[in-house]
């Protein structure tokens, strides 16, 4: 402001605006020496009318050090009267401003609290304020009748009374205060830059003026609003209202984040005393302090000079207190806290600044009382309103004397401080030599003070101070060469009770930040210069251990005992990440050192049993296949069940991801946690996160290689070829036709030759045995049997190396993180022609720009190879296990001969010489992340990313001695998915009361190209390529779909006790019409931690959590012209390709959607030693989608409709225990179960019907009572999916008699070995059964005979088990002895069935005549009459042609209990000490021995996986046999390997 504009304003020659903003400067310089400068220039010119105008213009002169000169003054009436009343009350203009023309209130009056002193006054409405030293209040002697005004200059508490008529207003400079009734504190002192409010009770709103924009801030109770007068910025923080005391009313002195000579100015007001900064550099350093045990004013002047960085001088005359602070040299050392004579209180403002005195005394104000001695808080900057710091923004609600909570999550330095200053501790931060905005992440809970502060200063060269309950914080000061300590280096592992590593652990030499956190191997380095340090060792749900190092100590190894198990670690969930402790939702986190060490070349596989609620299965254990993954039952019955992946934010199969590069794996269950993907998620969603960079003093490497064996976990236990001999060929003598069968050219007859397949024959007179062959005598005609011995299974299982080897690196520092790794695994296979191999790298780097802006980015690369087995795994592989042991695989010279009469029949070795078929898959993934912080506490983050899946199927068939055929296959696809995605997050605390709020936008795009193309009879196998054959044949295909998708979720807890979280997810989907394209999915979930409250005393448990959610999700698992039709180029008109409809549409057809119910409890027992976790869920999904069948008019035969519900509930539990905990001798047991259960709800109208009650009933399939009209089987309204039907053994007929009475048997051939008579001689003896046959079982009310007899048919069905099982689990048992750990892992599964019709094979010895093997169980069929003792029904040669087929049916017999317990993983590892490997440049070095799948305890009989039997997913809960095409025969690899593991 200039002289002519305040003549302007004075003769009133100005705008209203000018007016404002020349009251607003008035306000705001009253009586600076800018002001009086400008004033004196203005009075100068004129002649006081007033002897009360020339006194101020007098006093002005004097505080400029001018005299005044009368004769220089004229004499202009209205100017010296404005001029005057400028002077007198220089707020005066800013009232006029605030009020405009409203009626202004009575006499103003002034109050003054001086320094030193505190003063409360009382207004005429009752309310009162208590102004700080140094301040001033000025108010009316009664308010208007509009509102109630005052203004304040510098720091006031106030408490107003309620008139709801009349708001009322504080002014202070820039800001205004608008209340109707509240309690808040108000500080504005002119000096400082900063206005600061803090509300207390009630509402108030704080308006802003600066740069002519006045913005509005609503505040609550609990919050303090710092603004900027400098940029007009506001931050905000929580205070604790129940135990909040602002310095007016004797709270703790603060000062955040302020410069020295600022802090300097409060001082002098709060203890009456003049303090000169001598030296700039000082006046300029910034402090973090908080004084809130009445320390003096010399110990608070000894904790800003803890570094000794100045020294005090006190004046010799002691009559005044004044203290001279100048910069102190390096070498100079003086005491801080040595007094230099006595200090003696003076009048206020006597170092010769003359304080402004109105011109009339107030009147007297019977409500003003004495004012009261009370403590002061420092003063932030300038005459806007300041908020006092607040100390409790992420705080605890309570701080214990000794021990301190404390929780943040990704915050600075700063706001750590800032909590810690409620804990009643007085502390010091010098802010100028600390980096104050670093972030970082504070977990204590009733930790020592030394260990909060190494967790806030970590990585910071500083060093602290604690003297009672002060603390003085500093940069650690260079040590002085002749006082230089002998430093060394220490080094060691951290690792938990059950003896695993811990990654992340903080290490610090106590009583200093001197710190690192542990590697992802639990490794640490440290150098200290002391001679005797002592290491705290922290990490969150483990007890703080302190180690005594012994002066020539360098390893220090710890084991840190576990306080608590899981209850605050950090989860993965969708778009973001939650404590534990305050979730909501069923989530299940298997860190990534969990899988790393699994001898896997999927992850899957290392996920067995290990996660409660789902199933992960090996229905295909070829190498490189995935197993099937099943969360809470899954939730369709005919649509996908599989859950969604998402690696790094991209969705993606798991297939070819590295365990070694995995940080952490999430399972979401329930429909509060998945609903956040929505239409995707009913199935469930698996997080992957992998590994990311890491600060640490330089790179870390890994090395890690495996090698071993593996061989087949299981086998047949198949004939040699002399059992196979004596056991067939007397069974062929009892058989229809047998005598031909003996002499014949078979794998049991005596017919063969040179140039027959099989090698059986009599032995030549006078011939020696041919070498390698082997001779017996024939137990049907007591000759001499000559023959080779093949093991045919061993040629198709067999045992192969296994071996992988990893390299990764990680580091970083403060700007850049990263970490980079590459492995190749080489899997020989246990079966013939399956080997596979897997190359992959993975990077990842994070970058931070600026200290609000980061990004980050991730790739993985993969590249496999593997060659499987022709697509008829049956016809390869089941054919080829079958074939008898006599067979001749090479002829005389030397070529393979076909393995039987099939033409599919072959030995492995021709497979491997003829089938040239190899699988290419090259997986590219890859996202770019940026992450904003606009605020504290306000995120944005985009990221987009990519997958690239090609596949490259090669498949040629070399011509041979059966065919020339010569096909060629070549077929291409890649799946291109683009996916970009960006959201906001709002994660505040406000006092007790925490808010997350995010809110996004989703894009995906998919395109998946096909192309294949075939060609056959090619001239000649030298060229194997599509264009040396002809017949050629190509197909393709280019599809697209995209989903949209808007999403939020808002989570809220108060005082982590009472929790709340909602979310909700809008998508929009290509794949169905216009009109349904879009699904709403809402979820919602609450949570309680009970141990949480005050009246929780339960000793045994000292953590309770309860928890229920409810939401719905989706499932858009559909076909991509489902809803839209399709059509068919493969018709053919006159020679002429032609289009037409193919499927019809339907545009009604919608989303899949699942409503689930979550309730359950995290439960902790004796001090966490014991962690129980159990849900409860029940899933209802509706509109499933069906084929409807249409009218035979239809042009179509049906279409996919919405028709269908069904329900999927159980109850699942998580139990970790720490069984023992010794010095040296630990053991842990981790324990998942789940219960499953399933039942339709509803099915289409088209299979209703009314059963026998007279009742509606729906049902797919299955069977019906001719007799009775009953119906059962199949998939049916109020049954479980997945059942197995089949016939059920009644018995084994023991007699002549009970053979003639058996029921007619429809199947049975009604062969007799009395009368040789069968169905094969004449159909009348159809049906019959014979001593030691199946008895089955009949069913009331099947179909009869036309006599009337009952009979056995395909009626007589009974319900032999289910698909799925109802229970599966696993349990963990580490032990650990000092540098030994074992490791002992089971997983379970309870309750299904399979249908092993492999089982059947192995019985019937067909394949032609009687050319298949058998399994030595035939050794338990039935032998005589009265063999009760008999597993199994009589053995017949050939039993499906010719015998009475007990074995050629599905029934109990081959429908086998399913119930397994696997010893999955089993490992010896041993640390080797330290001191053997430090010459070698290692930091770790581990050995070990490990077994996977070592044993099945279960009754499924053969080679067959327990594990096997569901259907493909999609069609997962119909049985699959195990001679189908898919049929899982080949059993899982059991592996044993060696493993060395090296840090560097």
């Amino acid at each position: 402001m200039d002289k002519k504009e305040m003549r302007n304003l004075f003769d009133g020659d100005c705008s209203p605006a000018e007016e404002q903003a020349a009251g607003r400067w008035l306000a705001e310089h009253a009586e600076t020496k800018e002001a009086d400068e400008l004033l004196y220039a203005l009075l100068r010119e004129t002649k006081p009318a007033t002897a009360d105008a020339e006194g101020a213009f007098r006093r002005v002169c004097r505080r400029l050090g001018i005299a005044p000169k009368s004769s220089a003054w004229r004499l202009v009436g209205r100017w010296t009267m404005r001029a005057a009343a400028c002077l007198l009350l220089p707020v005066a203009a800013l009232a006029f401003y605030l009020y405009g023309e409203a009626q202004r209130p009575g006499e103003w009056f002034e109050a003054y609290a001086p320094y030193g002193k505190t003063l409360r006054v009382v207004l005429p409405d009752g309310s009162e304020v208590v102004i700080n030293s140094g301040s001033k209040l000025i108010y009316p002697d009664r308010f208007g009748p509009d509102r109630r005004q005052v203004f304040l200059a510098g720091e006031g508490y106030a408490t107003i009374a309620k008139d709801p008529g009349r708001p009322f207003v504080m002014s202070a400079g820039e800001v205004d205060v608008r209340v109707l009734g509240t309690k808040f504190n108000l500080k504005s002192y002119a000096e400082d830059s900063e206005v600061e409010v803090t509300l207390v009770e009630g509402s108030v709103e704080m308006e802003t003026k600066l740069g002519g924009d006045d913005r509005i801030v609503r505040l609550r109770p609990g919050e303090l609003v710092k603004l900027d007068k400098r940029t007009g910025s506001t931050e905000t923080f929580d205070v604790p209202t129940d135990t909040y005391r602002p310095v007016v009313c004797g709270g703790g002195l603060f000062f955040m984040d302020k410069r020295f000579d600022e802090i300097v100015a409060y001082l002098e007001k709060r203890f009456d005393v003049k303090i000169n900064v001598a030296d700039r550099a000082l006046a300029e350093r910034r402090f973090i302090a908080s004084f809130v045990n009445g320390e003096s004013l010399d110990e608070m002047l000894a904790s800003f000079n803890a570094d000794e960085a100045m020294r005090i001088r006190r004046p010799h005359r002691q009559h005044h207190q004044t203290l001279t602070l100048k910069r102190n040299r390096p070498w100079n050392k003086i005491d801080p806290r040595k007094k230099g004579g006595d200090i003696r209180t003076i009048p206020a403002r006597s170092s010769g600044r003359e304080l402004y005195t109105p011109s009339t005394e107030p009147k007297p104000n019977k409500c003003m009382k004495k004012p009261e001695n009370l403590l002061t808080i420092p003063s932030i900057k300038s005459f806007c309103l300041g908020i006092v710091v607040s100390a409790a923004l992420f705080l605890p609600s309570q701080a214990s004397a000794d021990d301190i909570s404390l929780n943040l999550k990704n915050v600075t330095v700063k706001r750590a401080i800032a909590a810690l200053q409620q804990s009643h501790y007085s502390l010091t931060v010098d802010a100028s030599q600390i980096d104050m905005e670093r972030r970082i992440t504070v977990a204590a809970e009733d930790e020592p003070i030394e260990n909060v502060l190494a967790q806030i200063f970590a990585g910071q060269d500083v060093s602290y101070e604690i003297n009672g309950r002060s603390i003085v914080v500093t940069r650690r000061a260079v040590p002085r060469v002749a006082e230089k300590a002998v430093s060394r280096t220490l080094s060691g592992v951290v690792r938990d009770d059950k003896g695993a590593t811990i990654v992340g652990a903080t290490v610090v030499v106590k009583g200093t930040t001197t710190g690192v956190t542990t590697d992802i191997d639990g490794r640490y380095s440290l150098r200290v210069s002391a001679d005797d340090p002592v290491l705290q060792i922290s990490f969150v749900g483990y007890r703080t251990a302190e180690v005594a190092v012994a002066p020539a100590q360098t390893v220090v190894d710890v084991t840190l005992a576990a306080s608590s198990i899981d209850v605050d670690e950090v989860v993965v969930v969708g778009y973001g990440t939650q404590s534990r402790h305050t979730l909501t939702t069923a989530v299940s986190k298997i860190a990534g050192s969990a899988v790393a060490a699994a001898p896997v070349t999927s992850v899957g596989d290392a996920l067995k049993g290990k996660v409660a609620g789902m199933q992960v299965s090996t229905t295909n254990s070829l190498p490189g296949e995935a197993p099937t993954f099943l969360i809470r039952g899954g939730s369709s019955i005919n649509q996908s069940n599989a859950p969604i992946v998402i690696v790094d934010g991209i969705t993606r199969a798991m297939n070819d991801i590295n365990p070694n590069d995995i940080e952490s794996i999430e399972v979401l269950k329930d429909a509060a946690a998945a609903g956040i993907y929505g239409s995707r998620a009913s199935n469930g969603v698996i997080l992957i996160t992998t590994k990311k960079g890491t600060v640490g003093k330089g790179p870390e490497i890994v090395f890690e290689g495996q090698i071993g064996w593996e061989s087949p976990s299981r086998k047949w236990d198949f004939m040699n070829a002399e059992e196979f001999l004596s056991f067939v060929r007397p069974a062929i003598a009892e058989s229809y036709n047998g005598a031909s069968v003996l002499t014949s050219a078979t794998a049991a007859g005596t017919g063969n030759g040179d140039g027959s397949i099989h090698t059986t024959r009599f032995l030549g007179d006078g011939e020696a045995v041919p070498a390698g062959w082997r001779s017996m005598t024939d137990p049907v005609t007591g000759r001499t049997i000559v023959f080779t011995d093949t093991d045919e299974q061993g040629h198709w299982f067999r045992d192969a190396l296994w071996a992988k080897a990893y390299v990764g690196v990680t580091g970083g520092n403060e700007n850049v993180k990263y970490a980079a790794s590459v492995s190749y695994a080489d899997d020989g296979g246990v079966v013939a022609m399956t080997d596979y191999s897997v190359f992959t790298m993975h990077g990842s780097a994070d970058f931070k720009i600026s200290k609000r802006l980061s990004a980050s980015t991730t790739f993985d690369l993969s590249r496999s190879i593997r060659h499987p087995l022709v697509d008829n795994y049956f016809n390869s592989l089941g054919r080829g296990l079958l074939i008898a042991p006599t067979h001749r695989d090479y002829d005389a010279d030397g070529n393979l001969l076909r393995g039987g009469d099939n033409k599919n029949c072959h030995t492995a070795m021709w497979y491997e010489t003829y089938y040239d078929r190899e699988c290419a898959d090259k997986r590219a993934t890859g996202n770019f992340n940026l992450n904003w912080e606009i605020v504290d506490g306000l995120t944005a983050t985009a990221q987009y990313a990519m997958h690239d899946y090609n596949y490259r199927g090669s498949y040629y068939y070399k011509g041979n001695s059966l065919e020339q055929t010569r096909s060629c296959t070549e077929t291409r696809t890649e799946t291109l998915r683009d996916q970009f995605t960006a959201y906001l997050n709002f994660d505040r605390t406000f006092k007790r009361h925490q808010i997350g709020v995010t809110a996004g936008y989703d894009y995906m795009a998919e395109r998946y190209r096909y192309l294949t193309a075939n060609s056959t009879y090619a001239p000649s196998d030298k060229v194997p390529v599509l264009q040396s054959g002809g017949n050629f044949t190509a197909s393709n295909k280019d599809t697209k779909e995209v989903l949209i998708s808007y999403f939020g979720r808002v989570n809220y807890n108060f005082d982590k006790r009472y929790i709340l979280s909602f979310t909700a997810r809008a998508d929009g989907s290509s794949k169905f019409a216009p009109g349904n394209k879009w699904g709403f999915f809402p979820a919602g979930a609450a949570a309680w931690n009970v141990s949480d409250e005050k009246f929780w005393n339960v000793r045994p448990i000292n953590d309770l959590k309860l928890r229920v959610s409810y939401g719905m999700t989706g499932n858009n698992g559909i076909g991509l012209y489902d809803a839209y039709g399709s059509y068919s180029t493969a018709q053919n008109y006159a020679g002429h390709s032609t289009t037409i409809a193919s499927a019809m549409a339907n545009s009604a057809l919608r989303w899949e959607t699942t409503t689930q119910f979550d309730i359950g409890f995290d439960l902790g027992m004796f001090q966490n030693r014991l962690r129980i976790v159990a849900d409860y869920y029940n899933k209802v999904t509706d509109n499933m989608i069906f084929s409807i069948t249409l009218p035979d008019t239809s042009a179509y035969s049906s279409v996919k409709a919405n028709v269908g519900s069904a329900r999927f509930s159980g109850f699942e539990l998580e139990v970790h225990s720490i069984n023992v905990q010794k010095k040296n001798f630990t053991w842990t047991t981790d324990l998942t179960y789940t219960y499953n259960r399933n039942r339709v709800l509803s099915l289409p109208d088209e299979y209703k019907y009314t059963d026998v009650d007279g009742r509606d009933a729906w049902r797919i399939g299955g069977y019906t009572m001719t007799e009775s009209g009953y119906r059962f089987g199949g998939t049916a309204v109020g049954e479980p999916l997945g059942r197995i039907y089949g016939y059920k053994i009644a018995g084994i007929i023991q007699s002549q008699a009970e053979a003639d009475a058996a029921l007619y048997d429809s199947q049975s051939h009604g062969y007799r070995r009395s009368d040789g008579f069968s169905e094969n001689t004449d159909s009348k003896y159809k049906g019959r059964k014979d001593i030691g046959d199946y008895e089955w079982c009949n069913r009331e009310g099947s179909a009869r005979l036309a006599d009337g007899r009952e009979q056995i048919s395909s009626e007589d069905m009974f319900y032999l088990g289910s698909v799925i099982p109802h229970s599966v689990g696993g349990i963990n048992n580490t032990f650990k002895y000092k540098n030994l750990s074992l490791s002992v892992y089971l997983d379970y599964a309870l309750g299904h069935s399979i249908y092993n019709y492999f089982k059947s094979r192995v019985f019937q010895n067909g394949m032609g005549s009687n050319n298949a093997n058998l399994d030595k169980m035939v050794y338990d069929c039935w032998r005589y009459p009265g063999d009760t003792e008999a597993k199994y029904a009589r053995f017949y040669a050939n039993d499906p042609d010719y015998g009475n087929r007990n074995f050629s049916r599905i029934s109990d017999f081959n429908v086998e209990k399913a119930d397994y317990l696997c010893i999955r993983d089993v490992t010896l590892a041993y640390d080797l000490p330290v001191r053997w490997i430090k010459k070698l440049g290692m930091k770790k070095l581990t050995v070990s021995v490990t077994g996977n799948t070592l044993y099945y305890f279960t009754k499924v009989s053969g080679s067959i996986s327990p594990e096997s039997g569901a259907g493909a997913d999609g069609n997962l809960y119909k049985s699959t046999s195990t001679g189908d095409a898919t049929g899982n025969i080949a059993p899982n690899a059991r592996k044993v390997l060696f493993s060395l593991k090296c840090v560097f």
